[in-house]
């Protein structure tokens, strides 16, 4: 599966710096942007190039727009995002922003990009395979390493994250307990590990609205790890999750946390 994003990166240095995500939304379309913290405390705002084009098709499917016309717009939106990094940076010429433009398929990364200050490419780095790198040094010597959560595939979609272990369950019973309260669960034995896959399908966009994964080792049966996203945090989908947890997991040994852009909850049960 391919995944293909440009991004303006830049640092987040004083609390002011809300208003540049405000400057940085109203000045590039169909832009995406959040804080984030990976090595630095940074800002990012990207553009999902697969995402814009699909918008396209779903337009024509709908027969609410020209194909034609949307397919324009958004190849504009694409190719004019670089030389816009460049005209955005003369807005905050002190500031460094790097333009990365990242093009991954079948597992393998391609970052090329340039850093922007004042209207001016001050760095370039063409494409390979760890110019991320080498671009986010320039805007803060600290970023090491490969990994960059920025660029991963939910980074934006999802509002939380879950995470705990649940004690002296094997996970065909908790597929059990599951299916008992008709949740739509699924079980996998994938070799050395077992693995209990729960979701909520949103039946009106096809998104999920949170993915659950609880996996053991086969060596220790008895230990679930739970891992997930939340991609939705309404209040009825929080409730939901909850219920499982307090509810439907009532008579477990477990030690969950549910953490939210807004707020973090945990839940303990021996």
């Amino acid at each position: 599966m391919s995944f293909q994003v440009k991004s303006i990166i830049t640092e987040y240095l004083y609390h002011d710096d809300d208003l540049l995500i405000d400057e940085i939304k109203l000045f590039f379309p169909n832009i995406a942007v959040k804080k984030f913290h990976s090595s630095f405390h940074g800002i990012i705002g990207q553009i999902d190039e697969l995402d814009i084009h699909y918008d396209c098709e779903a337009l024509k499917y709908l027969e609410k727009h020209n194909i034609k016309n949307c397919e324009a717009a958004a190849e504009k939106v694409i190719f004019s995002f670089s030389n816009n990094v460049i005209l955005f940076s003369k807005k905050f010429p002190n500031r460094k922003f790097a333009f990365i433009d990242v093009n991954c398929f079948g597992g393998v990364c391609f970052y090329e990009g340039f850093i922007a200050q004042n209207g001016k490419v001050i760095f370039e780095e063409a494409s390979n395979e760890i110019g991320h790198i080498n671009l986010l040094q320039q805007i803060n010597p600290h970023f090491s390493g490969s990994y960059f959560e920025p660029f991963t595939r939910n980074f934006f979609t999802k509002k939380g994250k879950i995470e705990g272990i649940i004690e002296e369950c094997s996970t065909q019973y908790l597929n059990g307990i599951l299916k008992k309260h008709k949740l739509d669960s699924k079980y996998y034995d994938n070799g050395n590990i077992t693995q209990v896959i729960l979701t909520l399908l949103n039946p009106y966009n096809h998104k999920f609205e949170y993915y659950l994964s609880f996996a053991a080792y086969k060596n220790n049966p008895k230990k679930i790890e739970l891992t997930g996203v939340i991609f939705n945090d309404a209040e009825p989908i929080i409730n939901e999750i909850e219920n499982i947890i307090k509810n439907i997991f009532n008579k477990l040994k477990y030690n969950i946390k549910i953490a939210l852009d807004t707020k973090t909850m945990e839940y303990y049960q021996q």
